[in-house]
């Protein structure tokens, strides 16, 4: 922090609110919020709590500015890949309508067809028919599972 000027100094402020308190902490010399009743009871001495006043300009010029905090950085570094994540996300949406409209579609085709027939008893008419309503039997395992074969041999053994 550098030392203040000798002599009299002319400050141009800008009068403020005060903040807010806030439910949260700030790390230790610095404050969550311009609370200025707040930062009066830290302080032990009374302070005008109506309003504070940003510095604007002062006259004579310090002869050594304090140093700023250094901008946060701008870049996208990890929010990178969410914007790519919810971007991919709104294209598999326009993917799955695009499914669910050629699926919609599909079955009015197919319950048109079935309005346009007479229908004889129940009975399908062709095999490519059955084959479009009917969904293919799950396959069956060719090797029993760990499970299988131990219940076999509890069975062989009476239990």
């Amino acid at each position: 922090m550098p030392a203040p000027p000798s002599g009299d100094v002319t400050a141009v402020v800008r009068l403020k609110h005060g903040e807010p308190e806030l439910q949260r902490g700030a790390p230790e010399g610095q404050l969550a919020s311009i609370d200025l009743p707040t930062y009066s009871a830290q302080l032990g001495y009374p302070l005008m709590t109506g309003a504070y006043g940003q510095l604007a300009s002062e006259t004579p010029a310090p002869a050594e500015m304090p140093v700023a905090f250094p901008k946060p950085s701008t870049d996208e570094g990890t929010h990178l890949s969410y914007s790519l994540q919810w971007f991919a996300f709104g294209v598999l949406m326009f993917v799955g309508f695009g499914y669910a409209a050629r699926q919609q579609a599909r079955n009015a085709a197919i319950d048109a067809e079935d309005q346009d027939e007479p229908e004889l008893d129940g009975a399908v008419h062709s095999a490519v028919q059955a084959a479009r309503r009917q969904p293919a039997p799950p396959r069956k395992r060719k090797k029993a599972t760990a499970e299988e074969e131990e219940d076999a041999l509890l069975d062989a053994q009476g239990y």
